[in-house]
């Protein structure tokens, strides 16, 4: 018992040099999910882009437009984009309002 040899080894696999040929004995392709049709706009859904065209907003968008998303709480108090452009101007003025204006000093409490 004294002159036996013991043998130690990693539990680590070795790398593959080549793929195997049928990655599993009984894959199948994933099934496909189906189409729910839901009241939320914002679930996910299909699209069908076999009728899409490459480009079609780009000079739109070279343009200056920029599309927002508003969340469905907003859209009762901002029902259209001058809506929002009007709380945003607003917004900037009176931002730069209390950004420029000056604290005032307080007068002393010994008169």
């Amino acid at each position: 018992m004294a002159n036996e040899t013991v043998a130690f080894a990693s539990s680590e696999h070795d790398a593959r040099t080549q793929p195997r040929e049928k990655p599993m004995k009984n894959s199948k392709p994933a099934p496909e999910l189906p189409v729910l049709e839901l009241d939320d706009d914002l679930a996910p859904r299909r699209l069908d882009l076999s009728k899409a065209v490459r480009g079609k907003y780009y000079d739109r968008m070279q343009a200056g437009t920029n599309v927002i998303l508003l969340a469905p709480d907003l859209l009762d108090t901002f029902p259209d984009s001058e809506a929002v452009n009007e709380a945003l101007r607003s917004l900037k003025k009176i931002a730069a309002r209390t950004s420029t204006a000056r604290p005032r000093l307080r007068k002393s409490a010994t008169s």
